[in-house]
């Protein structure tokens, strides 16, 4: 499921922001932007995510800006400012043209002259986990508002599968009754030239056999029977208010109704049996599209 949290604190290095988002799919895939001096941190920051967020690729970025900083001390790496200098001075010496010499500014941007005062590890790392929580709360949040519209959506569909569930079940029965007719019909026409009294001992008895056959392949009530289960445990499972996960178990459930739809629609014996069984395979897909979001 989609979701933001963002949260910010001051701290004694600067500005510490952190921001959370999260986009749909199967399974829990992280991925962070940090900055560097913060990069130490990032085990932390994937446990808690892995901990809130069971699914969905989630992005962590984490943001210090030192321009804030308000008890940092900058000081000057004399010795290797010195080394600096003196290769300066050498390089000028081997050059018939050589570079002029270093500008404060040019010293002052080459990694490792100018040192700040590292902070207290301890103390940031807790900053760190307050940051995260809050911002994985309003996250969360946001994923709560989105779930409400997704469950709406899904109960809906779920309402028009149970009603395709009961008109199958009552078009089972002619559905039956259809087929007989055609096999006697078939059967009538082969046994066709045999005399009167023996075609119609012969007939009745194929026709009993033929159709108790063709009654077992083409009765779909069991499996409209367990599709009304699955049914109507997806939608126990919405409307509990728990608060567990359990996007998991709404897939599994989705998948045994597409089982049992297809097992209905491979027997169906009528037309308007089959267009009813292709309407449920279009509601099951689209279940399965929305249930994957759910954590």
């Amino acid at each position: 499921m989609t979701g933001f949290g963002a949260a910010s604190e001051q701290a004694p290095m600067g500005l510490v922001q952190i921001e959370i988002r999260s986009v749909n799919s199967r399974f829990f895939e992280y991925s962070s932007r940090m900055a560097e001096e913060l990069r130490g941190f990032e085990a932390q920051l994937r446990e808690h995510c892995a901990q809130a967020l069971r699914r969905g690729k989630v992005e962590c970025r984490l943001q210090l800006s030192r321009s804030h900083a308000t008890n940092s001390e900058l000081k000057i790496n004399r010795e290797l400012a010195a080394q600096l200098m003196t290769a300066g001075d050498q390089l000028r010496g081997l050059s018939s043209q050589p570079p002029g010499p270093w500008t404060t500014a040019e010293l002052l941007r080459w990694p490792g002259v100018l040192i700040e005062n590292e902070s207290d590890p301890e103390a940031t790392l807790a900053l760190i986990d307050r940051l995260c929580k809050k911002a994985i709360a309003l996250l969360i949040e946001s994923r709560q508002r989105e779930g409400e519209k997704l469950k709406a959506q899904i109960l809906d569909r779920l309402d028009q599968l149970q009603g395709l569930a009961t008109r199958a079940g009552g078009l089972v029965p002619e559905s039956i009754r259809q087929l007989t007719e055609r096999m006697r019909a078939r059967l009538t026409e082969a046994f066709d030239g045999i005399g009167a009294t023996e075609r119609e001992e012969m007939l009745a008895e194929r026709i009993r056999q033929e159709a108790h056959a063709a009654s077992i392949r083409s009765d779909v009530a069991e499996e409209i029977d367990r599709l009304q289960v699955h049914v109507q445990e997806m939608a126990r499972c919405l409307r509990a208010s728990d608060g567990d996960a359990f996007g998991k178990r709404l897939d599994f459930l989705t998948q045994e109704m597409h089982r049992e739809a297809n097992t209905i629609g491979s027997k169906s014996a009528g037309l308007e049996l089959t267009q009813i069984t292709m309407e449920m395979k279009l509601l099951i897909e689209q279940i399965r599209e929305q249930v994957q979001n759910i954590q």
